[in-house]
Formats: C-alpha cells, structure tokens, sequence
C-alpha cells in the first residue's frame, strides 16, 4: 500500500506540468485571437472611414460640379471645365486621422462609363422616353490612402453623376410649388405627376396610373392652411409597383431657381413667371432664352389705351406699309385681335374686359413664321381686370401653335380638335378627342391663369345665376402652363384638380382634356380664390397624359433639367 501511495504521487508531477502547458497554450491563444480580432476592428474601422471620406468628398465634388454645369455655356459641359474645382483639405475631415485623399476628380465618360480621349470632348446624348429626353453622363473619383495595421491600404469610390435634359412634356401634371390633389370626385391622372416641393394627397378618389413623385415630403393629408378639407385623409390609389416616391428637383423650363432675386433693383428676375413676361430693357436678364415674348415670331403688346403695336420675331414693328411676310403678318393680326367685350367673372369678382383673339385668322394666313404667338395688354393689373380670349382655336396651324400671354387667359371652345370631335357631342366619346378628319397638331399655352369657357358659353349669361350658365361638353388638347392661388390660413388653392379655372354649371357635362399641365409660378393678375359661391358646378374630368408630346414638343424652346447621383460603386 505504501509503495501504490508513493508511485502515485510521483506520477502526478508530469500530469500537472501537461496541464500547465495546455493551459499557457490556450491562453496564448486566447490572446492571439483577441488580438486578432482587434487587429481586424482595427482595419475595418479604418476602411469605413476612409470610404466615409470618399463618399464625402464626392458630396463636395458633387456640389461643385453642379454649379459649374448650371453656368457653362455648353449644355454637356467636357471635361476640361472641371479642372478647377479645388481637392477638398482634411480638415474638413477634422476627427479623421490617417488618411490622404488623392485621385480626386471627374471626367466626361461614354455610356460604358469609360472616359473620353480628350478633355474637351463633349459626353455623347444618352436618349430617354422620345426625342426630347436625353442625358449626359460623368465620373466622379476619389481615392483615399489610410494606415491599416502598419501597411497603407487605398479605398476607390466612385459615382456618376448626371445632367439629365427632358421635355416639361413628359409630365402629366408638374407642379414647382406644393401640389394639393384633394379632388371631391373620381379623377384619374394618367402619366407622371411631380411636385418641386411637398405633395399633399388626401381623398381616395385620386387614381394614378403612372408616376407619382416629390422632391419634398409625401403627406396623406392637407396642406398647411387648409380648413376647408375636414374629413378624415385616406390615400389615394396608385399602382402597387409605382407607390408615390421622392424625386430630384427639376429646373422647369431650364429656369435655375438660384437667378431669382426679389429684394435687388433688377425687375428681370423676380420668378419663374418671367418666361411668360416682356423684359424691362436697360436690366440683365437671366431668363433670356426661356422667355416667349424673345422667342415668338409674332408679338403683339397693347396698351392702356387700346393701342396695339405688333412686331415679328426680330422686335421690328410691323403695320400697313409694311412688305411682304411683315405685311401678312400685319394683316392677319389685324384681323385675329378684336375690340375689347365685357363678362363676368365670379371666382374675380369682377367684371373684365376681355381681347378676343379669334385664331382662326392666324391659321388661315399666309405668313412664315415660328409658331409662337404673344398677346399681352400691358395695362393689366389685379385690379385692372384687362383679359385675353382666345376663340375659334378647334383648328391650329399643321405645325402646331404656341400662345403665350402674361395676362388672365380665357379659352373658349373646343381648341386642337377638329369641328365637332366625338368628345364634345352631346354623347361625349373622351377616347376620341379629335375629328376624323383633322389630325393632331402640337400645341401650348402659356398664361398667368387659364380658365376654360365651353361650346355653350354665352358672355350675356355671365353675370345671372349659375343655373343659368350651362356649359357643354368641350375638349381641349395642348399643354397648359399658368400660375395657382396658393392655399392659406381659411383656404383651399382648389389644388391640381382645379389647376384650369371654370365660370359654368358643368354638371352632367364632361371637360375632355389631352395634355400636360404645369404650375410654374404663383398668378399674378388672376388672383380669386377657388372656394366661392355661384363660380361654378363640377364636369365630369376626363384627363389624359397627351402621350404624342413624347415624341412632338410644342413650338417653342422648352426643357426640364436636373442634376442627380447616380449609383455609387468601389473599385
């Protein structure tokens, strides 16, 4: 027993040594693998933020390039006009140690994402959705160098960036300010719709068939100011794969909202109705090129006293002893504007004083010309309810027709249809918008607020009761562009679904409208508020995005841009 005892104690030495060993084994391990995985914190911390770094600075590069594509006298700037945007220092970085910034830069690159053999070479048109959308495609670089562990590891991040040009076309409905759909019957939008700042959807009786987007915030409910909605919101109806979503803010007519000024002497660039204005010589204009009244081939400004002076698209006034084109273009004006005639407008409270421009005098003269017209009487006022009416407008030039004015516009009548199109018979048919024997013609119109007159309207009805002053059914095919009375503190703008002004008891009537509508600017001269008594009863809106606008614009020079990001990648 003794012996057994002694043995036994012998051979636990050994035993004990092994443990210890393990265990100094697995503690080195152990330590090992701490830190390892320290070491590998430690690395993937350093590379978040040096592509933090990198995604920053192509925020910056972004910024920059977006100015400097807004000024360049190209419409696809190359290369070689970025050249000068300074590499951002690290200090704007400041709690970011141990990193450089390098390869920092952009390039003009083909649709393969491959840059171009010389630096002013212009980046080749990228088409979209018809002719009249494109876009112009750049890389934007940025390399950072950052110490990984004792070694020095680069992080590559690239973006592209995008000058996209399209057609203000393209858009159902577009809106630069808060766009309010709240419509009290069924209406359906068919085509993109898009608001420049909030969008505010409050009644399930909206449908969109297409598009819905915002470059603000998606509200389901009312406008701020709005009281005259009470009802509980529901949403509207919308495809499921096309749920309303945020978008990029789109320069409308190519009109750069950083040109505004409203508190310098310049009266040239108080806001985006200046495309519809007649610039104030001896100021700088920036809207130069958007505006109508330096596009139109014919311009026709009147004055307090009912004077008119008409001119051709150089400015040369034109008149009785003039010759040839000058001479027709005289004529026909002559004969198209006629002496002022008086109704009532009950959403203005007022009684105004309407030129009636009958358009077939246009169409049927024998004149060159662009295609563009501009009527303006430039004693018009809030207060000095001094009109446009445009007549007789069913049948327009085979090459289409731009009308422009910055005063309230009245359209009487069918316009761009034909005579008697089945849309506007007394059983309407809204899927035929034009006669069978005229074909359609791409047509504008551009004022500070459109109202629409029916077939049936008659100016010794306008001031009796609204019972009396029954509209029929009429149809409307061009793109609309005015301005809206915002919503405030007690009011309703009457929102997109009230965008065209109506004066009759449409009810049972059906308004028949192929087209695009665009809100630019807030209305200057028709300023009434939507929402009063005896103005008018609802039609039955049969709307429709005009899908040949894709493929023809409108005369006239007019484009949507944007600047956006596109993806971002490493490399």
């Amino acid at each position: 027993m003794k012996l057994f005892r002694s043995a036994n104690r012998g051979s636990s030495l050994p035993a004990a040594l092994i443990i210890v060993m393990v265990m100094c084994v697995m503690i080195a391990a152990a330590f090992e693998f701490t830190n390892g995985i320290g070491r590998h914190v430690q690395g993937t911390t350093a590379v978040d933020t040096a592509i933090g770094v990198a995604d920053g600075a192509l925020d910056y590069l972004y910024a920059h390039w977006r100015q400097v594509a807004r000024k360049s006298a190209n419409l696809a700037p190359t290369t070689s006009e970025f050249t000068n945007i300074p590499t951002p220092t690290m200090s704007y970085f400041a709690d970011v140690k141990n990193c450089v910034l390098k390869n920092f830069s952009i390039v003009a690159v083909d649709p393969l994402l491959q840059p171009l053999a010389t630096a002013t070479t212009t980046p080749p048109k990228q088409t979209g959705r018809g002719p009249g959308t494109f876009s112009y495609t750049y890389l934007a670089s940025a390399d950072v160098d950052v110490q990984v562990v004792g070694r020095t590891v680069t992080q590559k991040v690239r973006r592209v960036f995008q000058k996209r040009i399209q057609s203000p076309w393209n858009f159902a409905m577009f809106f630069q300010d808060i766009l309010e759909l709240q419509p009290n019957s069924a209406l359906q939008l068919t085509g993109w719709v898009h608001s420049n700042n909030n969008l505010y959807t409050g009644s399930n009786k909206l449908t969109l068939t297409d598009r819905l987007t915002t470059a603000g915030t998606w509200n389901i409910g009312y406008a701020p100011g709005d009281t005259v909605h009470t009802a509980q919101p529901t949403k509207p109806n919308y495809p499921s794969n096309e749920p309303p979503a945020q978008e990029d803010t789109f320069q409308a007519f190519g009109l750069d909202s950083k040109n505004i000024n409203t508190t310098d002497t310049n009266p040239n660039n108080d806001s985006f109705r200046e495309m519809a204005e007649v610039p104030n010589s001896g100021y700088p204009d920036p809207f130069a090129s958007q505006r109508y009244y330096n596009q139109a081939g014919i311009k026709v400004l009147i004055n307090g006293a009912g004077k008119l002076t008409i001119m051709n698209q150089a400015g040369t006034t034109v008149n009785a002893q003039s010759k040839g084109n000058d001479l027709a273009i005289y004529t026909a004006v002559t004969n198209a504007v006629k002496s002022q005639t008086n109704f009532q407008d009950n959403r203005e409270g007022a009684t105004v004083s309407a030129w009636n421009v009958d358009m077939s005098q246009i169409t049927s003269a024998n004149i060159t010309w662009n295609n563009i017209l501009y009527v303006s009487d430039q004693s018009a006022t809030s207060g000095n309810h001094r009109v446009i009416r445009i007549t007789n407008g069913n049948t327009l030039p085979s090459d289409g027709l731009t009308f422009v004015t910055d005063n309230a516009l009245y359209i009487q009548g069918d316009w761009n249809t034909g005579s008697n199109p089945p849309s506007s018979a007394s059983n309407p048919d809204s899927t035929q918008p034009m006669a069978n024997n005229y074909s359609w013609r791409p047509s504008a119109i551009v004022a500070d607020a459109i109202t629409v007159l029916s077939n049936g309207w008659q100016d010794t009805s306008s001031s009796k009761n609204l019972n009396t002053r029954t509209a029929s059914n009429t149809t409307i095919n061009a793109a609309l562009v005015a301005g809206n009375v915002p919503t405030t503190t007690g009011t309703y703008s009457g929102g997109g679904e009230n965008f065209v002004r109506f004066l009759e008891d449409w009810t049972g009537k059906t308004f028949t409208y192929y087209g695009s509508m665009l809100q630019l600017f807030k209305s200057v001269q028709g300023v009434g508020m939507w929402g009063k008594a005896n103005v008018y009863n609802s039609a039955t809106l049969k709307w429709y995005f005009d899908n040949n606008f894709t493929l023809t614009a409108p005369p006239g020079t007019a484009v949507m841009v944007s600047y956006v990001q596109q993806r971002w990648y490493q490399e």
